[in-house]
């Protein structure tokens, strides 16, 4: 299955303002995400299956993933640049 992702107005204009490469490394890392979330994620504090982490080599980002509607949404971007 494939998740959907769901951007906020708000979190998309952090994720537009990151550098070329970084917006282009976490990209790349959300299509992984969106096809096995928890294979490609790390638990936030404890693992509820929901709220998870993604970094990469120059972002850190917070998910919240619905197993239910099958739906990946960013909540926290940070840029570690």
């Amino acid at each position: 299955m494939i998740y959907d992702l769901h951007w906020g107005p708000e979190l998309y204009k952090v994720y537009a303002s990151l550098p070329l490469s970084a917006r282009r490394e976490f990209a790349a890392a959300l299509i992984d995400v969106q096809s096995v979330p928890m294979a490609h994620t790390q638990p936030y504090g404890h693992d509820d299956g929901t709220i998870r982490t993604l970094e990469t080599g120059s972002v850190l980002a917070v998910l919240l993933i619905s197993h239910t509607t099958l739906t990946v949404v960013p909540v926290q971007i940070s840029c570690l640049e």
